[in-house]
């Protein structure tokens, strides 16, 4: 009998390792995703990771299951985002994974690397990875292993929840190392307390009780099945606080776990409170409400099968066999279970003395066991076939890849020579424009200059007439003087009046140093204001006479009246009445002064 147990203990702890994987929530988690899906307001790319989740609680009806993730897909390709398809793709290839559809779950596989390729997610890749290695290790698949490291590597330090998830997996996994078993069940634990995740916490803690129950497997130490009770009852309080938060299926597992530990304990040492805490919780699990899935109904079985062996009760053992055979053989797998159902079965018998149907059960188990290798062989068969399928399609798309790079290449040379060709042509094109443009500049500086040294040329030819102008003005004007002195001294000779030596040389000298004051003065005035005669001219109601210029000239030099008189042979009063003849040309006004006009006319 005890051979008995210990080996449907093992067969226990094998499905502890994969099924609280897909057990993330109850109904309060499903009831409230729906509702929220509900919401016509939710955009679609709210959608996506909601129906997801939901296609996974729904993994009992598989043609609603497959419906809301193909939806999901649907939505995270609109939205050309990697990491909601990432998570698409991992929830749909989880649920072809519990179906143990090998191709479909090895496809999905494919989409989940090729998007996670064209991430930079670091979250999302690592809940990519998490969710690919769990999918091959569902398969039988040891290369997951690989991937849930990666998913440690790229996790984030306060991502507690999936850090404890991948915890969780390599503490199973490593179930026979007890050194890692140790280490990865207590950091499970660790960041799931952390994660404020009853779903994860419970996991963690049904996990680290599996991993003393496992090394009590190998060593017989009671202590650590205390180890194993306390973390196991851990789990079940979690359950039990938080109701509909942890899913009933998870709960199964952890009841079963516990009836193990009671009956190794009461084995050892026959405690009357053993057998009550494994009527209290077998009662418990018969409250649950019966589920359709197929490993739920089978684990609700196992745990009134081993109440009933613990108290050696086989009678009823054997009929809850004899009922849960035929409700397990319509299901189209399960042929593990199915062998393990048929041979513990047949133990019974074989222990009661009914050898004629141990043997019955004993030949229909091997039939279920040959089946379970087949089975097992056809799907590692398949998995090697999808993993050539897709090292195929690697080996394809590299090379296309290759033929696209070489295509790449030949039309980038040919793009290279273009714009070469291109840049050059424009460049002469440009160098042309340029010459061009600076043969025209240098035409039009030449024709400017051509035009400026003509006008020069017109400017001198008209400056120097005006020059010579002016200077045949100030010689008529001189020469009109003088004229006037020769006729007063003609005027003298001719009359009998006797002339005075002293006086005409007097003339004379004054005349003398007239004429270099005047010429000296005509000199600077034709310098520094060659326009003096024009601006008179210009100034005049009529034509200014020789004599009229003579005044201004002589009223320019500032030369007094009486000398000016002197000068010129007339009384005074005849130098007053021309210069006030000549104010009159000039249009000055009656309060206008004729000496400050000609001053400041320059």
């Amino acid at each position: 009998m005890m051979a008995t147990n210990r080996y449907m203990l093992q067969f226990r702890l094998i499905l502890l390792l994969l099924l609280p994987f897909f057990s993330w929530g109850q109904d309060r988690i499903i009831d409230s995703l729906e509702v929220l899906l509900q919401d016509e307001t939710l955009t679609d790319r709210e959608r996506i990771i909601p129906l997801s989740q939901l296609a996974l609680y729904y993994k009992n009806d598989a043609s609603k299951a497959i419906a809301m993730g193909q939806q999901s897909i649907d939505l995270a390709q609109k939205q050309r985002d990697r990491q909601y398809e990432i998570y698409a793709y991992s929830q749909m290839g989880m649920i072809y994974a519990l179906y143990g559809d090998v191709p479909k779950s090895y496809e999905y596989l494919t989409y989940i690397q090729n998007a996670i390729k064209n991430s930079k997610e670091k979250d999302a890749l690592a809940f990519g990875y998490n969710n690919m290695g769990v999918i091959k290790l569902l398969l039988g698949d040891q290369e997951g292993l690989e991937d849930v490291y990666t998913s440690l590597s790229l996790v984030a330090k306060t991502d507690y929840k999936l850090l404890a998830l991948n915890y969780s997996i390599l503490s199973n996994y490593y179930l026979s190392d007890v050194d890692s078993a140790e280490k990865y069940s207590q950091l499970a634990v660790a960041n799931a307390l952390k994660s404020h995740d009853y779903h994860t916490l419970c996991y963690a803690y049904s996990v680290r009780g599996v991993r003393y129950l496992a090394e009590f497997e190998k060593t017989r130490k009671p202590e650590l099945l205390d180890l194993a009770l306390m973390a196991l009852e851990k789990a079940a309080a979690v359950y039990n606080q938080h109701p509909g938060y942890v899913r009933n299926s998870a709960y199964i597992n952890i009841v079963t776990n516990l009836l193990y530990v009671y009956q190794f304990k009461y084995e050892h040492q026959p405690d009357p409170n053993y057998l009550q805490a494994v009527d209290r919780y077998t009662k418990q699990i018969l409250e649950l409400p019966m589920e359709s899935n197929e490993d739920y109904v089978i684990n609700h079985y196992m745990i009134r099968i081993k109440s009933a062996m613990i108290r050696s009760d086989l009678k009823a053992a054997e009929a809850l066999f004899l009922e849960l055979i035929p409700v397990v053989s319509l299901y189209p797998k399960q042929f593990r279970n199915k062998y393990e159902l048929h041979r513990q079965l047949a133990l019974i018998y074989e222990e009661n003395g009914n050898f004629q149907e141990a043997a019955h059960y004993f030949k229909a188990a091997n039939t279920y066991y040959q089946q379970f290798y087949d089975d097992k062989y056809t799907k590692t068969g398949q998995q090697q076939n999808a993993k050539f399928e897709l090292a195929k399609k690697e080996i394809e798309f590299q090379e296309n890849q290759y033929l696209m790079l070489i295509g790449l290449g030949a039309v980038l040379i040919v793009l290279i020579f273009l714009i070469v060709f291109v840049v050059q042509f424009t460049k002469q094109k440009k160098e042309e424009v340029l010459l061009y443009a600076k043969i025209k500049e240098e035409e039009a500086k030449n024709l400017e200059i051509a035009k400026i040294n003509a006008e020069l040329h017109a400017q001198l030819q008209t400056e120097e007439t005006q020059r010579l102008q002016k200077e045949v003005l100030a010689k008529n004007i001189q020469v009109s003087h003088k004229n006037e002195i020769l006729l007063h001294l003609k005027q003298d000779l001719q009359s009998d009046i006797p002339i005075d030596t002293q006086q005409l040389n007097k003339i004379l000298k004054n005349e003398n140093l007239l004429d270099k004051k005047f010429e000296e003065f005509e000199r600077i005035i034709q310098q520094t204001h060659p326009e003096f005669y024009s601006r008179l001219q210009e100034q005049a109601q009529q034509k200014l006479t020789a004599l009229d210029l003579k005044y201004c000239v002589y009223i320019f030099m500032q030369m007094p009246s009486k000398e000016m008189a002197d000068l010129l042979h007339v009384e005074l009063k005849t130098i007053r009445m021309n210069k006030y003849r000549l104010k009159r040309k000039l249009r000055l006004d009656k309060a206008e002064k004729l000496e400050e006009f000609i001053q400041n006319i320059v």
